[in-house]
């Protein structure tokens, strides 16, 4: 539990990791969007008006861009990655440069980072930092760039004799200190700091984190922060939260975003508890949260929201990996009547999915018909 609940924080490293129980292994497995149902329904039935407003057709064209400090001739053709080596007196790194969507070139730059193992050892890792986004029209035209690094809330207005640092550490270094512990007089002498990066249907989603260390080395406080930019490079969505969340996932119109939060702290110098696990539906227009909800069971795990475009719904789901009885507790929130259906399936009805999923029920829409489900239409005016 301690290594899934680091895992999770901020999404830096996103990916749940649940690993296996002894009780589980006649249980089928429910991993999120990886799981065996998400990659079955590669076709769906289509839905009408859920194509991406977010995404542009480009030609192939050679442009000329300045990467750092040299010009470069590069050729963009909707799909492009490239790294160029930079050569300096302290030796050689390598930027690298992705056309992530079409017409959104993405820019990151290695880096040797070390960090101390024990009193006496530090360890080196290669890193790819996040540098900035560049947005180009149907011709190339440059129409707007995103600094990564300096629209970093979390470096505007620093304290003076605050100690920034990248946290590149092992999971098992991580420490906080519980709330039932803090007397109110820690100090905080260190900033740990993640930024992380995805991207989904035109949208660019940058997700920061932040530890506060105290002068004995816990972690007092923690906060994230995302923002999400359209296809233009305007920002659509910014959301600050004071514990780790998931990256959100979007409707392709940009309208609505739903994305999980966790509440943890340590139990001790190596232990994590969670003490609660949710999400949160917004409207990203009205900057308005039309739904929340928190789990303080133990026995459940949230996993990764992702958005099914067939079945034009923002998808999450809850795992019970040591249950025999139950699988999941799934929830469809429906973009097309604003409707959020919610339901346990148990390990046998998980696994009659599963074995027939192409073959019977083909879309998460389709489940509604099959299966009862609690409805709850969401007002969002």
């Amino acid at each position: 539990m301690a290594i899934k609940s680091i895992l999770f924080i901020f999404s830096i490293i996103l990916l749940f990791s649940c690993s296996s129980s002894k009780e589980k292994k006649n249980i089928p497995e429910v991993r999120t969007n990886r799981d065996s149902i998400a990659h079955l329904h590669k076709k769906e039935t289509n839905i009408k008006n859920n194509q991406s407003i977010n995404t542009i057709s480009i030609k192939s064209k050679t442009i000329q861009r300045m990467v750092e400090g040299k010009m470069m001739n590069f050729t963009l053709n909707g799909n492009f990655k490239w790294g160029i080596k930079i050569s300096e007196n302290d030796g050689d790194k390598v930027i690298l440069i992705d056309e992530v969507e079409p017409g959104i070139v993405h820019y990151r730059k290695t880096i040797i980072v070390k960090y101390p193992v024990n009193a006496h050892n530090t360890r080196e890792t290669l890193n790819i930092i996040p540098d900035r986004f560049e947005f180009f029209d149907s011709n190339y035209n440059l129409i707007n760039t995103f600094d990564i690094e300096k629209n970093n809330p979390f470096l505007q207005n620093v304290p003076s004799g605050i100690i920034i640092r990248n946290q590149y550490s092992d999971a098992e270094t991580v420490a906080f200190l519980p709330k039932s512990k803090q007397t109110g007089k820690e100090k905080v002498k260190e900033y740990q700091l993640w930024t992380s990066i995805t991207f989904q249907d035109g949208f660019s989603i940058v997700g920061y984190g932040i530890y506060m260390v105290s002068n004995s080395g816990w972690i007092i406080d923690n906060a994230s922060y995302m923002i999400v930019l359209d296809r233009l490079g305007n920002k659509v969505f910014e959301h600050k939260y004071p514990a780790p969340i998931s990256f959100p996932v979007m409707s392709l119109d940009g309208k609505y975003a739903l994305f999980s939060i966790m509440q943890i702290e340590t139990t001790s110098n190596s232990g994590v508890k969670t003490q609660s696990e949710g999400f949160e539906i917004w409207n990203t227009k009205k900057n308005k949260q039309i739904y929340s909800e928190r789990n303080n069971d133990s026995n459940m795990w949230i996993g990764e929201p992702f958005f099914s475009k067939e079945s034009n719904m923002l998808i999450i789901k809850y795992s019970y990996p040591n249950s025999k009885e139950i699988a999941s507790k799934d929830y469809y929130f429906d973009l097309i009547n604003k409707t959020l259906y919610s339901r346990i399936y148990t390990t046998s009805e998980y696994s009659d999915l599963t074995w027939h999923w192409r073959t019977k029920y083909k879309t998460y829409r389709n489940l509604i018909n099959y299966f009862d489900f609690e409805k709850k239409i969401l007002e969002d005016e």
